[in-house]
């Protein structure tokens, strides 16, 4: 991912930039995963107060470029019951080359 990911408008790509900054967005999502004994002791289950979900989960949160859709960085995090807010991306978006 950090070989491949990054920025890809250049500053002629005005629809990318708002007031001379790259114009992004951050967007999460949680995936279903195989209902291993590995699986489920390395990621957990979600739940709530009614009880264990059926399957291990892992949620993804990226950072995209809003002009190109092209994804600047990624992070995962093995505890679905953890906010969002508590994990960070592993390749922070950086300038154009």
């Amino acid at each position: 991912m950090e070989e491949v990911a990054g920025p890809l408008a250049g500053q002629e790509q005005e629809r990318a930039f708002v007031s001379g900054m790259r114009l992004v967005a951050v967007d999460g999502m949680c995936l279903d995963l195989p209902d291993t004994p590995e699986n489920g002791a390395e990621f957990g289950y979600p739940g709530n107060e009614g009880g264990r979900g059926p399957f291990p989960q892992i949620r993804v949160v990226g950072i995209g470029e809003c002009g190109t859709r092209a994804v600047l960085c990624a992070t995962t995090n093995a505890r679905p019951n953890v906010p969002a807010a508590g994990t960070r991306p592993a390749n922070p978006a950086r300038p154009p080359a």
